[in-house]
């Protein structure tokens, strides 16, 4: 027993001890959760958890750059919206170890008293219900003691300040902070810019937010939130553990005021004639910007919309726009001049299911000069140059699409925007049929984009650089990352036949088939392109045949400083060639850009001058230092030092004919001033530019 009583003395003491450490650990837990109940789990009395979890940081802006003024215009932010949920159930948050107290959340005199008023509010301010609707879903919920009722997605913060200023709600209303993002210029460029959509349950973007997503994307932050029903927690309070950290924002470089432009002139140009859809990219030379970029198709209410990205996504058979790759393959091979003589209208070579026909042609025409053929788009001259040096034998016309491949990129651009861009397509040569149509741009596909690319190279001393999209990276306003041209190509073909190929783009314009452009005081160098949609379906009657129309260029012809394509698909009126329908498109755009329209119409009254003819008035600026002057219709006027596009318009009218040569104002006209008009005679003007 003596043993037995010395354990107990021993072990009493120790039990007495372990206890009272115990103990103070119990009190020193409860005391941390009665005063600290944000570093550790709190209960609610109806079992609800409140937790840490983490949310969205917002995602970074995204800009244009103005050139003139250097400001940055907001294509796209965020505005902050709330879901928002009232608590119409019992109960509230008690700290571990309180005496649980449970009551209505809203009590029973308010609920009674103001219930109507209640609705009334929500009814004038969330529209998705009436009055009466509004009760009745409240009711119902108060019913089911639903603490988590919702009242509306993505309400504003005024909305919010509503229900908490209201006297009934403003210990229930539990919301959950969102971000939603807003276009400033609403639709404009808007697939350029990016547009949501679901995969697979998870909403992505496409165009440049969808690219750009990893830079714009913010880091996220923490925050102590409680479930108020399954799947839906909302903050406790508005204090942030972990602050979110915006994401980085873009400028783009896509200039508004010509995209504006690009939009209004392509959309009047497939409205007045019913064409199924189109396209226009506008590009730096030098840096591979794209300024704009306009796609637009007709919605079955026959109004247009930017529902697919044509110019980077949509691939299509060009027509006569990729002569300029079959020319440049030609010369730059030695296997032709631009002298030698070439057949047009109508031909039939051997081998061949079809004869060859040039537009408007039933038979043999002229035969012309290999540059006289660029300038009129003669499938004949080209096909037939062609033919002679690649169309004897099977290898021979295979070796003609291998050769094309070294003077026309078929890679992907793989630009910095997601959107899916089709590999272009350049399907075999061996026989004479797709031989001699793959010389005027069929048997062959690509995007707009990818052939502007190549007409920009062109235009850019034979170096090809890869389009952007954007230009910088800023963070909290300061610029990190500036983005410079990626080089595809440092020399497309030699110097002396880029020299040729430049100088059939510009006579295109000033003798062929892009004639309407040659009044362009600054100088426009392209190619019209002209394609038949449906025919590969065989003998299609002249009538039901569908059209592309294109023109593919640059301008200042003799100092390039942008490229440009317009595309109009299908078009259902009388005008179907890419010199008749696309290239207006593209003079309006380059007149906006060279700053054409604005010096004119600059100009006060006191500088248009005003020739009286019978019933007709011919206006024009003429500059300040004639003022004021009537002409007499009687005699050629002295129109040194007019634009272009004046002169001819004036001449014109008088009755005369009118060639001219170089690019710039009116220096010299080859009929004297004040010499008496000739009906129909010809005055040569010469333009120099300043």
């Amino acid at each position: 027993m003596a043993g037995f009583d010395k354990n107990i003395k021993v072990i009493v003491p120790l039990l007495y001890w372990l206890f009272l450490a115990v103990f103070i650990m119990i009190f020193v837990k409860a005391l941390i959760l009665k005063t600290s109940d944000r570093e550790i789990f709190v209960r609610i009395n109806d079992g609800r958890m409140v937790q840490m979890h983490s949310y969205y940081a917002p995602i970074g802006d995204i800009y244009s750059y103005d050139n003139i003024s250097g400001e940055l215009l907001l294509l796209a932010s965020n505005e902050i919206r709330y879901d928002i949920y009232l608590d119409l159930g019992v109960g509230n948050i008690n700290a571990i170890g309180e005496q649980p107290k449970k009551d209505w959340v809203i009590s029973q005199k308010l609920w009674t008293s103001k219930l109507d008023s209640l609705c009334l509010l929500l009814a004038d301010r969330f529209k998705s219900k009436n009055k009466k609707q509004w009760k009745d879903y409240l009711v119902s919920n108060r019913n089911k003691q639903n603490r988590g009722t919702l009242i509306s997605k993505m309400a504003t913060q005024g909305d919010l300040d509503t229900l908490r200023h209201f006297k009934m709600t403003r210990n229930a209303v539990a919301s959950d902070l969102k971000y939603k993002r807003v276009y400033p210029y609403g639709d404009l460029a808007r697939r350029t810019i990016g547009i949501e959509y679901i995969d697979n349950g998870i909403e992505k973007r496409n165009g440049i937010e969808g690219y750009y997503e990893s830079v714009l994307k913010g880091k996220r932050g923490k925050r102590l939130e409680r479930n108020i029903v399954p799947g839906v927690w909302v903050p406790v309070d508005d204090t942030i553990d972990i602050k979110p950290k915006h994401g980085q924002d873009i400028i783009t470089t896509i200039d508004i005021p010509l995209q504006e432009l690009a939009e209004t002139a392509l959309r009047k140009c497939l409205d007045s004639n019913d064409a199924k859809e189109g396209c226009v990219i506008l590009m730096e030379t030098r840096t591979g910007h794209i300024k704009a970029l306009a796609s637009f198709s007709r919605l079955n209410d026959s109004t247009y919309y930017e529902n697919k990205n044509i110019a980077v996504g949509s691939q299509y058979e060009p027509g006569s726009t990729f002569k300029t790759v079959t020319a440049m393959c030609l010369l730059d091979k030695g296997f032709v001049d631009t002298s030698d003589i070439v057949p047009t209208g109508m031909k039939e070579f051997p081998n061949a299911t079809k004869p060859i026909y040039d537009v408007n042609k039933k038979g043999r025409d002229k035969d012309v000069s290999f540059a006289r053929a660029m300038e009129i788009s003669s499938n004949v001259g080209i096909s037939s140059l062609v033919y002679e040096h690649y169309g004897h034998n099977i290898n021979s016309r295979e070796q003609f699409a291998k050769d094309l491949q070294k003077y026309f990129l078929y890679k992907t651009l793989n630009c910095d925007i997601a959107v899916h861009e089709p590999l272009p397509i350049i399907r075999s040569s061996r026989y004479t049929d797709d031989l001699l149509r793959m010389s005027f741009g069929y048997a062959t596909s690509m995007t707009p984009l990818q052939l502007l690319t190549f007409y920009n190279g062109i235009a850019n001393d034979g170096v090809v650089v890869k389009p952007m999209f954007v230009r910088s990276v800023m963070q909290d306003g300061v610029i990190i990352k500036d983005f410079t041209a990626d080089t595809l190509n440092k020399q497309m073909c030699k110097p002396e036949t880029l020299k040729l190929i430049q100088d059939m783009l510009r006579r295109v314009v000033l003798y062929g088939t892009g004639r309407r452009l040659k009044s362009a005081s600054y100088g426009i160098a392209g190619k019209s392109g002209t394609a038949e949609v449906n025919y590969s379906k065989g003998n299609v009657d002249s009538k039901y045949r569908m059209h592309r129309a294109s023109f593919a260029g640059y301008f200042p012809a003799d100092k390039p400083q942008y490229s440009c394509i317009v595309v109009i698909s299908e078009p259902q009126k009388a005008l179907t060639h890419g010199g008749d329908l696309a290239a207006p498109v593209f003079r309006e755009i380059s007149d906006r850009v060279m700053g054409v329209n604005s010096n004119m119409q600059s100009v006060s009254n006191k500088g248009i001058q005003t020739i009286n003819k019978g019933n007709d008035v011919i206006s024009y600026n003429a500059g300040v230092n004639n003022q004021n002057k009537i002409l007499d219709t009687s005699i050629v006027p002295d129109v040194r030092g007019w634009s272009l596009a004046d002169a001819v318009y004036c001449l014109e009218k008088l009755g005369m004919k009118v060639a001219f040569e170089g690019y710039g104002s009116v220096k010299t006209q080859s009929v004297a001033p004040r010499t008496k008009i000739e009906k129909g005679k010809l005055i040569k003007l010469t333009l120099k530019h300043k």
